[in-house]
C-alpha cells in the first residue's frame, strides 16, 4: 500500500468554501482562510450564532473569539459583537470569563498599589512636610514589595533622604 497526499495551508483556502457549507462549525473555520473582508466575514458567522440557542451561542462566540484572536481579529470580533448586540453572559463563557476575571483581579492589585502609595505619601506628609513631584513619582511607580519596605522604613527614618535611599 502507497499512501500520498498534499499539505494545503488553510490560508491559501477562499472562505467561501466553508461559509457554504451546512454545518456553523466549517463556517467558523472560515476565519482561518484566505479571508477577503474580515468584518463581513464575522459579521455573517454573528448573524448565523445569534439564531442558536443560548447555550450553543456562548459556545460557537467563544470558537469565533479564539479564532479572531489568532488571526489578531478578536477587538475587531468584540466590537462587532457588541454592535450587534447578541446577548450572553460573559460569566458563562468560558472565554471571556477568564479574561473579565484577569482583568477585575489586576484592577483589584492596583487599587490595593495605589491605596498603600496614597497612606503611606500622607504619613511621609504628616511627618516631613510636603514631597516634592519627584518624590511623589517614586511613590505612585513603587512597586507593592517596595511599598511595603517603606511603610516599615518610615518608622526608623528621620528624613526624607534617608527613606527614599
Amino acid at each position: 500500500m502507497q499512501f500520498t497526499y498534499q499539505l494545503i495551508d488553510i490560508r491559501q483556502i477562499d472562505e467561501e468554501i466553508l461559509l457554504q457549507s451546512e454545518s456553523l462549525a466549517d463556517n467558523i473555520l472560515a476565519i482561518l482562510c484566505k479571508v477577503h473582508s474580515p468584518k463581513q466575514t464575522i459579521n455573517k458567522l454573528l448573524l448565523k450564532i445569534a439564531e442558536l440557542p443560548k447555550p450553543k451561542r456562548s459556545d460557537f462566540l467563544t470558537k469565533l473569539l479564539i479564532l479572531t484572536g489568532l488571526r489578531g481579529w478578536k477587538v475587531l470580533a468584540l466590537q462587532e459583537v457588541k454592535s450587534m448586540s447578541i446577548t450572553f453572559d460573559i460569566e458563562e463563557n468560558e472565554f471571556l470569563a477568564d479574561i473579565f476575571h484577569q482583568g477585575e483581579e489586576k484592577g483589584r492589585l492596583e487599587g490595593r498599589q495605589e491605596g498603600e502609595a496614597t497612606i503611606l505619601q500622607r504619613q511621609l506628609e504628616r511627618k516631613f512636610g510636603s514631597l516634592s513631584q519627584d518624590m511623589l513619582d517614586k511613590l505612585h511607580k513603587a512597586d507593592s514589595v517596595t511599598l511595603e519596605l517603606w511603610s516599615l522604613r518610615i518608622l526608623d527614618t528621620n528624613s526624607l533622604d534617608d527613606f527614599f535611599s
